[in-house]
């Protein structure tokens, strides 16, 4: 049990960098699952806690210390600034700044204009352990296996497998604070549609790459699109190719279950969608049969 424990808290690593934190004093039977469903409103978020205070899982808080919870900084823009600004200044490092500009749905080049609201993550470091993967690695942190793309590019490392055991990750995390009944709300920032052009550029590319038979390569472009910019900022026919274009990918891989989870996320978005049987391959409409209502 010791020698997990130890695991558990290497794998955390012991550095982490925040834009904004908050001060909590633990309560007498609190459980970091609960203030993490709390201020997060996601109780599987307690690893963020875990990893900002160094604590030990598998010891019960204390009543009485206090630790620190950690969010995004909201940031007002000021005369002049840029995002290479901005991740200098809460990043550490302005190479960041494209990442940053993504991460609020922003193109990086576009003058700021004073008054903007920007949306800061908050960093943790991780250090890579012997077997791990990108993916791992985002799962834990992100939820999402598919966000190796994104961390891929934010530490600059040119393919998913460029991981060694000991190197460090940084891995940003917009988490904001949860709002609760009688709470003031920390931001009043207006979620805003993207436009189309920041992104339909590389969704041509992902869907030449399919014509050309790359099919990983398409996966990744893709999954680079909806990891830069969220859901509600692409448009719906835009998305709904995204996903389509993902499960094409996965037939090709042979990977049906993949594909089935993509086809039932755009029939999500659009129960009447279906595939034309003259434009498409008997084995992508068997998959696709498979899954449609």
């Amino acid at each position: 049990m010791k020698r997990l424990i130890c695991l558990f808290l290497v794998l955390l690593n012991v550095s982490t960098a925040f834009a904004s934190v908050i001060k909590h004093r633990i309560k007498h039977g609190e459980t970091l699952p609960a203030i993490a469903r709390y201020y997060y409103g996601d109780e599987k978020k307690d690893l963020y806690i875990i990893n900002a205070n160094h604590l030990d899982p598998q010891k019960p808080l204390k009543p009485g210390k206090t630790i620190i919870i950690p969010f995004v900084t909201i940031h007002k823009v000021r005369k002049k600034e840029t995002f290479k600004d901005l991740a200098k200044r809460y990043l550490k490092d302005p190479r960041k700044s494209k990442a940053l500009a993504m991460l609020n749905g922003m193109d990086e080049k576009k003058v700021l204009k004073p008054g903007t609201m920007v949306k800061v993550p908050f960093e943790v470091f991780y250090r890579v352990e012997r077997g791990d993967t990108l993916g791992g690695i985002a799962t834990r942190y992100l939820g999402d296996e598919k966000d190796a793309v994104f961390l891929k590019d934010y530490n600059r490392l040119k393919r998913l497998g460029d991981i060694r055991p000991g190197e460090k990750l940084a891995i940003p995390l917009m988490v904001e604070r949860v709002k609760h009944v009688n709470e003031k709300s920390l931001s009043k920032i207006e979620e805003k549609k993207i436009n189309p052009s920041l992104y339909t550029k590389a969704l041509d590319e992902a869907i030449a790459q399919y014509d050309e038979g790359e099919y990983k390569s398409s996966i990744d472009s893709l999954s680079g699109i909806t990891l830069k910019f969220r859901d509600d900022m692409i448009l719906k026919r835009d998305l709904v190719k995204i996903h389509q274009y993902m499960a094409f990918d996965y037939i090709a891989l042979d990977e049906a279950v993949a594909a089935k989870r993509e086809f039932l996320v755009i029939l999500k978005l659009d129960p009447k969608f279906r595939l034309d049987p003259r434009d498409t391959s008997p084995k992508i409409l068997s998959v696709f049969n498979e899954v449609k209502p």
